[in-house]
């Protein structure tokens, strides 16, 4: 009997190809690495983009913090100074950066003016043991307080400052209506 040599048709050896191809495609040997080198690269992402998050939430926040601190310390100024001029003993004279007039809170000659340590009362023997000043309205929070005095025809007019690292932050003019006298 006679062998016949063997010869392969192009149909047999797409399908031998085509089986191999097949084996591979079924391989999961190394799926797993890749599955978790996916899953870290997903974690990694997300948590960059949570911190981003984050950091832009705080930012906001201070910003808005701040800014609430600014507008309750002017708040607080403008009715601490409102009350000291409207009830004054003595009608005001402004002097630029101060007003000195008789106090209804401590009934002496004072002048109201602001510094470093928030918006104060100066005269004589009027603070605590017995100083020559009196803090009215301190600042706070690293906020400060610049006060500017103005007459004008007859009316009194302040304008109380907030500012945060020489920055000015708030700023509102009030006129003052005396009750007394």
């Amino acid at each position: 009997m006679r062998r016949r040599p063997l010869t392969y048709r192009t149909a047999d050896a797409s399908k031998l190809q085509g089986s191999r191809l097949m084996r591979r495609l079924r391989d999961t040997r190394g799926a797993f690495l890749a599955e978790h080198l996916m899953s870290v690269i997903f974690i990694g992402l997300l948590c960059v983009a949570i911190s981003a998050g984050i950091g832009a939430a705080l930012s906001s926040y201070r910003g808005v913090t701040q800014a609430t601190d600014a507008n309750m310390l002017l708040s607080r100024s403008i009715e601490a100074v409102k009350y000291e001029l409207d009830y004054s003993l003595s009608p005001p004279a402004p002097f630029g950066s101060y007003a000195a007039y008789v106090s209804p809170t401590t009934h002496t000659n004072v002048q109201l003016s602001s510094d470093d340590r928030g918006i104060i009362l100066k005269g004589e023997g009027i603070g605590q043991d017995g100083a020559d000043s009196l803090v009215l309205v301190p600042s706070t929070n690293g906020l400060s307080h610049k006060i500017v005095f103005m007459q004008s025809g007859g009316t009194f007019v302040f304008q109380i400052e907030i500012y945060q690292q020489g920055t000015l932050v708030e700023s509102q003019n009030i006129v003052v209506n005396r009750v007394m006298g």
